[in-house]
């Protein structure tokens, strides 16, 4: 049965969600772009144009000319990010291998044959499904994914932006009994048994049907998992304007949206065949608003802060699983040249937790450089001051050939595997 969950938790994490049973989804800031990934999510300071909306509206009129003088407006499409847990790998393995339907076809091996070859194969079967309960038992595996397109049109003392964005957020949660364990050790301790010669007579009545046949164990499990699916898509405007006192300048930036909030739950256990999301399907319509500004002293060192989401929201689906959505706000610093940036993101509050998950509070740093005209590299380091999530690395490039824009990015830390692509064009 455990291979009903292993088809399962992929497809949700690519489907977007969050696996939490009646809990509160406090969201981060969040990472919505390949070059904000590979600074290590720092923008507050530092977005360039095509990103600012995500990050800081008010960085939109930080150009230096009128927009029909230059070609810093982009289109871009797709924009894609994806940021999963490692242990996902080992979970769309287990639905490759096939295991519990292995486990299955060796017990029927067994009765059929009752032979030495027969009791090694399903105890080297309840094996393989122990290591992976021990590996994926009573944790969560969450994943990211983030798609979208969007216009910027930067210019001199203001700018502009238009975006649609799809993020989802992704918790698969499952419960792994003891009693579960310590049923496959006794199937594999018993098959170890017989496959070294020993005799039928010594196996436990208790893995015996009544015919005197061996039972499969999966069908004697308790296990379970909750599957809740969260995502927001958004429809958004960004607008801004700078202002300048005493030879200084302030930027301002606001991003109205409207939010599509589309959630699903349900959960299974080794008696269930399918999941079952139709009861529970929710769908919800609200405006809300982002908000930024931007300080920009001495040319090159900049200053900002910015909140996302002012109008803190909750969406609950039919199960009783909730949405919290709250303001998040984030201070940036940044210094900026030409061929040279490099900025420093920290969360002003602490992201609350989800269920029993650890509270989340980031700092991110990031640089860029470019050697070369049309070539960008960047590196970026994320950790969270709570020291509840492991450091991130990231690093990408940016290159352009004549108006095609590509960018690229990596990220890794010893729990969590991110990449980003990007294709955009200038004009």
């Amino acid at each position: 049965m455990f291979s009903r969950f292993s088809a399962l938790l992929p497809l949700s994490l690519c489907t977007a969600g969050v696996m939490v049973a009646s809990s509160a989804q406090a969201i981060s800031y969040g990472i919505y772009d390949p070059r904000g990934l590979a600074m290590g999510g720092a923008g507050v300071g530092v977005a360039s144009f095509h990103q600012a909306q995500y990050y800081n509206p008010a960085l939109l009129a930080l150009n230096d000319e009128s927009e029909n003088r230059t070609r810093d407006s982009r289109f871009v499409f797709p924009n894609l990010v994806v940021q999963v847990d490692d242990s996902v790998e080992a979970v769309i393995d287990a639905a490759d291998d096939n295991l519990q339907e292995n486990l299955e076809r060796a017990v029927d091996g067994y009765n059929s044959s009752r032979s030495a070859e027969a009791a090694g194969e399903v105890a080297n079967r309840a094996r393989q499904l122990e290591t992976l309960l021990v590996d994926l038992g009573n944790q969560q595996i969450e994943g990211e994914v983030v798609f979208g397109l969007s216009v910027s049109e930067p210019s001199k003392f203001e700018g502009g932006a238009f975006f649609i964005s799809s993020r989802s957020i992704s918790f698969a949660d499952s419960t792994i009994p003891a009693a579960d364990y310590a049923l496959l050790a006794d199937y594999i301790n018993a098959m170890d048994v017989l496959a070294a010669g020993g005799s039928f007579a010594d196996i436990s009545p208790a893995l015996l049907d009544g015919n005197g046949n061996l039972i499969d164990p999966s069908d004697r499990f308790n296990s379970s998992a909750n599957i809740t699916a969260f995502n927001l898509l958004e429809w958004g405007v960004s607008l801004s304007r700078k202002f300048e006192f005493f030879g200084q300048s302030v930027a301002l930036g606001v991003t109205p949206k409207v939010l599509n909030i589309y959630a699903i739950s349900d959960s299974t256990d080794f008696g269930d065949d399918d999941l079952d999301f139709d009861d529970d399907e929710q769908s919800y319509l609200s405006v809300n608003g982002d908000v930024g500004v931007l300080f920009e002293l001495f040319d090159h060192y900049r200053v900002g802060v910015a909140a996302k989401d002012l109008v803190p929201e909750k969406f609950t689906t039919n199960s009783g699983a909730e949405l919290q959505l709250k303001t998040r706000s984030r201070l940036g610093l940044g210094y900026v040249r030409e061929r040279f940036s490099l900025g420093l993101d920290m969360d002003l509050s602490e992201n609350q937790p989800v269920a029993a998950e650890a509270p989340l509070q980031e700092v991110a740093l990031g640089l860029e450089v470019t050697p070369l005209r049309g070539l960008d590299l960047r590196l970026g380091y994320r950790q969270d001051l709570s020291g509840n999530r492991e450091d991130t690395l990231s690093g990408g490039l940016a290159y352009q050939i004549k108006r095609l824009v590509i960018e690229l990015s990596y990220g890794q830390s010893d729990a969590t595997t991110s990449g980003a692509l990007q294709f955009g064009w200038r004009f």
